[in-house]
């Protein structure tokens, strides 16, 4: 058996679509890649397919859910091994689920997706998204990095476009990049060109279609070259929404780093999604920063990331 990656997304939903050019780029390289998304779900919530631990099913393109909207069943349906690894089952499950992985394949090397971008909250935000499924996901990988020895990156892509754009501050968003950019939590960039960037244009409209997704959407349509605002109306994206030319670039950071500066984080490490209400764990708002996205973007360009030389 050769190098083979764990890649998928963070939070459930379109996500785990959002690691398909990375896959394509590593296939690319050489490198094998198996699927294995968090979701919002238990086990039991998962129709045709097989249970391979408490909180983890493998996935078939036939495999449904009539509780949670996931993509997996698309990415299984491109004869990709597929699993799903459900977030609503116990710490211990969910941990034990990527610990079994990660011994099945050797993978040594995990790389997943946050489409959107409030996985890279740190919980004083004015706005802070749809953060639970993701800091839930995030702790996990957090942990799987110190107690394993895994090397673990968490990929932003549609940054700041969660909700279209009004589910993060962006000042807010662009200090927590600055943030981790002063403690080198940043990694670089990836941008799909050329082979892979034609077969994402072919594959993505077809895998919407099955499975619609905002942040997908938002993605495709930065890649075609789409500028200024769209009339959308898919699932919560409904009327005119700008695309942001960044939101076609993949940008990478330490999830280990990501999760101690974020306060929901260390709350689903340490007490998982007991008492997960955002009032409750934030004591405070931060005040609004004189910083725009649009500065802190220009820093994250200036580094491109070869993930060939990262696995």
């Amino acid at each position: 058996m050769g190098r083979i990656v764990l890649v998928g997304g963070l939070g459930g939903g379109g996500d785990s679509g959002g690691a398909l050019p990375l896959a394509f780029e590593l296939n690319r390289l050489g490198i094998d890649t198996v699927f294995a998304g968090f979701i919002n779900a238990r086990s039991s919530d998962i129709r045709g397919a097989e249970k391979v631990g408490d909180a983890l099913m493998k996935i078939y393109p036939f495999s449904s859910s009539l509780s949670v909207r996931f993509f997996e069943p698309n990415i299984a349906s491109l004869g990709y091994e597929t699993y799903c690894i459900c977030c609503k089952e116990s710490r211990s499950m969910v941990l034990e689920a990527v610990e079994r992985l990660i011994k099945r394949y050797r993978a040594e090397t995990l790389i997943y997706v946050d489409m959107g971008g409030d996985a890279l909250v740190f919980g004083d935000e004015p706005l802070v998204g749809s953060w639970k499924e993701d800091m839930a996901a995030l702790s996990i990988l957090a942990e799987v990095a110190e107690k394993n020895g895994a090397k673990t990156y968490l990929a932003v892509g549609v940054l700041g476009g969660e909700a279209g754009g009004k589910g993060l501050s962006p000042p807010h968003l662009a200090e927590n990049i600055l943030s981790l950019l002063q403690d080198k939590a940043y990694y670089g960039y990836y941008r799909p060109e050329g082979d892979i960037l034609e077969k994402i244009l072919q594959i993505l409209p077809v895998l919407l279609k099955k499975t619609p997704s905002a942040m997908l959407t938002l993605y495709l349509d930065a890649l075609k070259g789409v500028h200024g605002a769209k009339d959308y109306h898919i699932l919560y994206l409904q009327g005119k929404y700008p695309v942001r030319q960044y939101y076609k670039y993949h940008f990478f950071f330490n999830p280990v780093i990501v999760c101690k500066k974020s306060i929901f984080c260390q709350h689903m490490l340490r007490y998982w999604r007991r008492k997960a209400r955002t009032d409750k764990i934030r004591k405070k708002i931060r005040r609004t920063p004189s910083i725009r996205l649009e500065n802190i973007i220009d820093k994250l360009l200036k580094k491109r990331i070869d993930l060939g030389e990262i696995i």
